[in-house]
């Protein structure tokens, strides 16, 4: 059996290849090959004796992707206005759902008809989960979880476990584990969940809370809170600084680093334009040192931490100078808005997350067609 299991879930967007006749299920069969090779590859780089994969031998780290894409994408393939990409967000969820009230579709006035492409493509994916599909997508990833532990445990024991979370997932995740902890007889039928180290990358599980306080949830790091219940042995929360999505999420606890295992990491350097990216967020050695610390017994001093994390801020930056500067100049308006709002349901955030997804998606076009010019067009 494997002796821990690294549990990896997704965030918002995640669709099936062009061309599938499954969509739903391909997109959960797809989604997680580049999250799950990056945290390989870094593990072969700087764990090279570690045994960490999709199917390591036993007494190794098996990685367990998680998915609830393919809960959302076989929701919306039935969904005219979602295929058509219908240009009114508001007129085409009043025809979905006309039961819904005029004073939470006015919260969706201000997607413009050039953002709703994004909504489509990305926020409706907040807005399913949290209003109309929290029940059926958390049943859905507790049972993979559920499975994956009772598959390897031993002698009545289930692995160690660890989690990585991005975007929506941190969500998702949250508010299932909440659920599975809380009540394990009820919620799977497991008990004693060792959670080695738990991370969330551009956390929005404040702004999208379902069932209760993240910050005084059972995940949270032991000593944080004034509560008791707290299961999680280490907490590792990544925000980058020009990500919009985690200024929306809202999440940012007082945990008190000296006693409680909480480490907030704040990235600012650009490695991408695509600020809210998993696999950027993954590569930082901020999150992926103290996770393998935790689950690959590979200690990292805090000098070790601070070499390693220099040498990643080296990496040069896009070739988009104009850009990254009118990336910059976005967020910080999105940040004033967000400020100005104080979204504190899901309904007051949605607008703001398809405006992000905008800006970021801009930011990468831009870069790109700057790139292909510096080419020569090639």
């Amino acid at each position: 059996m494997a002796r821990t299991i690294l549990f990896v879930i997704h965030g918002v967007g995640q669709r099936a290849p062009a061309g599938s006749t499954n969509p739903a299920s391909d997109a959960a069969k797809t989604w997680w090959k580049e999250p799950v090779d990056t945290i390989v590859s870094l593990a072969r780089k700087h764990a090279p004796r570690a045994d960490i994969g999709l199917k390591p031998k036993d007494e190794g780290v098996q990685i367990v992707p998680l998915s609830y894409c393919d809960v959302l994408v076989d929701h919306l393939v039935g969904w005219k206005d979602a295929a058509d990409g219908t240009k009114d967000v508001s007129a085409a969820l009043r025809a979905r759902y006309p039961a819904l009230g005029e004073e939470y579709l006015a919260e969706l006035s201000d997607i413009t008809t050039d953002d709703s492409d994004f909504f489509w493509s990305k926020a409706v994916d907040v807005l399913l989960y949290r209003v109309f599909l929290d029940v059926r997508i958390r049943q859905h990833v507790r049972t993979q979880i559920v499975r994956a532990l009772k598959e390897h445990a031993s002698r009545g024991r289930v692995p160690a476990a660890a989690f990585v979370s991005h975007s929506l997932g941190t969500a998702v995740l949250h508010d299932t584990l909440a659920e599975l902890l809380r009540d394990p007889v009820e919620f799977g039928g497991i008990a004693n969940i060792d959670v080695l180290a738990y991370v969330s990358l551009a956390n929005v599980s404040k702004v999208l809370t379902n069932l209760e306080n993240p910050y005084e949830s059972p995940v949270r790091p032991f000593g944080a809170g004034h509560t008791a219940g707290a299961r999680m042995r280490r907490f590792i929360n990544a925000r980058h600084e020009l990500d919009p999505i985690p200024y929306i999420g809202g999440f940012n606890p007082d945990w008190d680093p000296q006693t409680s295992n909480y480490s907030l990491v704040t990235m600012n350097r650009i490695t991408d334009p695509n600020t809210h990216s998993f696999v950027e967020y993954l590569k930082h050695p901020g999150v992926w040192a103290p996770l393998f610390e935790a689950i690959l017994d590979k200690p990292v001093t805090p000098e070790q931490l601070e070499q390693l994390t220099e040498q990643h801020d080296k990496a040069p930056l896009p070739p988009c100078a104009a850009a990254l500067e009118t990336l910059r100049d976005e967020v910080e308006s999105l940040k004033d808005a967000v400020a100005a709002l104080k979204p504190t349901t899901a309904w007051q955030s949605i607008s703001a997350f398809t405006r992000a997804a905008r800006v970021i998606e801009e930011a990468r076009t831009a870069c790109v067609k700057a790139g292909a010019n510096a080419g020569g067009g090639r």
